[in-house]
């Protein structure tokens, strides 16, 4: 059971940080007048950041329980969750500064605590058949939120972060 849980988050992580990916620069520039530049650096503020995420939950994963699955990947989806929340409820350029750079690359994070999990928690004789289910899950992942994003939002704006909140 754990197995295919972990199958299903690398699928949701995949769709819900491509839908992410293919979404948000479209509110930055149409609706908040954020140009790329800007957007370059909140991305760098969100690499550094969730790195410093990931080590710490690689750090504190044996001492303690928040940073072991399953609730690591609770705690970092809430995040994520909580995040685009925010977007839906708020939809202003303050969000793209405070909360754009904690969520931009969570979902990387939620995917490193995913394959630490799956090491350890996949039997050793089918873990290279489910890395590679997982792998081809999240492909079709990746595909779906790139495909979707720019649709969701040429219908409403926000629908891309409802979508991803829901995910």
């Amino acid at each position: 059971l754990p197995t295919f849980v972990l199958l299903l988050i690398a699928l949701i992580t995949a769709i819900s940080g491509s839908l992410y990916v293919a979404s948000f620069p479209l509110p930055f520039a149409k609706d908040f007048g954020i140009n790329s530049t800007v957007g370059g650096y909140l991305d760098a503020a969100a690499n550094v950041f969730s790195f410093i995420v990931l080590s710490v939950f690689l750090r504190y994963s044996s001492s303690s329980k928040l940073c072991r699955y399953p609730f690591d990947i609770l705690l970092i989806a809430a995040v994520f969750a909580i995040g685009n929340v925010l977007f839906i409820v708020f939809y202003a350029e303050w969000i793209a500064y405070s909360v754009h750079w904690v969520i931009r690359r969570i979902v990387v994070v939620l995917m490193g605590c995913e394959m630490v999990s799956r090491l350890y928690l996949c039997p050793p004789a089918a873990f290279g058949k489910v890395t590679s289910i997982g792998g081809m899950l999240k492909t079709i992942g990746y595909l779906t939120g790139a495909t979707i994003g720019p649709i969701l939002f040429s219908v409403s704006h926000k629908l891309p972060f409802v979508v991803m909140a829901v995910l």
